[in-house]
């Protein structure tokens, strides 16, 4: 609508502006030159008979010759070295019997969720890791965690009642 004044009308009212505080700045920072000590026992984050465990025996078995071939870093020369694939595809089936199908949402249990730190064991594990282990078709044929995760279920580790994929529940 059109004003008197111009094309958009008369400017709204202005609020007065407040008076400017007085003293120091109080804000909160992190203090990093302190040192803290934290004590905990990775292996009680989950009981002695939890399905993560036996996900994880299950995936220490896995051959993964074929990509340890391929890895350039190697002990004695420069490099960081590259995620364990058995710690990926623990992730993987772990992620999926618990109704994860994302690789960002698995790297942010590893900060907080009880199983999934018991499975990192403070590694960090970043999402394009996980999410590179997927799609790398010699690492990770299609039908690889396929296989592993029919065996999981039918071993009655994982429940297959909800599975996500792309961070879609199905």
């Amino acid at each position: 609508m059109m004003g008197s004044d111009g094309l958009f009308g008369d400017p709204p009212e202005q609020q007065p502006a407040r008076a400017t505080p007085v003293g120091r700045v109080r804000l909160r920072v992190p203090v990093r030159d302190t040192v803290r000590l934290e004590v905990l026992d990775l292996d009680a984050l989950i009981g002695p008979d939890h399905p993560a465990r036996a996900i994880w025996a299950y995936a220490e078995q896995v051959d993964f010759a074929a990509f340890e071939g391929r890895v350039k870093e190697r002990v004695g020369h420069p490099g960081q070295g590259q995620t364990a694939p058995q710690l990926l595809v623990a992730f993987w089936l772990y992620a999926i019997g618990d109704g994860v199908g994302s690789a960002r949402e698995i790297a942010r249990l590893c900060t907080s969720a009880p199983t999934y730190r018991w499975l990192c064991r403070r590694l960090t594990v970043k999402h394009h890791a996980l999410s590179d282990f997927c799609t790398d078709e010699t690492l990770c044929p299609d039908d690889l965690l396929a296989r592993h995760v029919a065996s999981l279920s039918t071993a009655g580790l994982i429940d297959l009642d909800e599975i996500a994929q792309d961070g879609v529940k199905v």
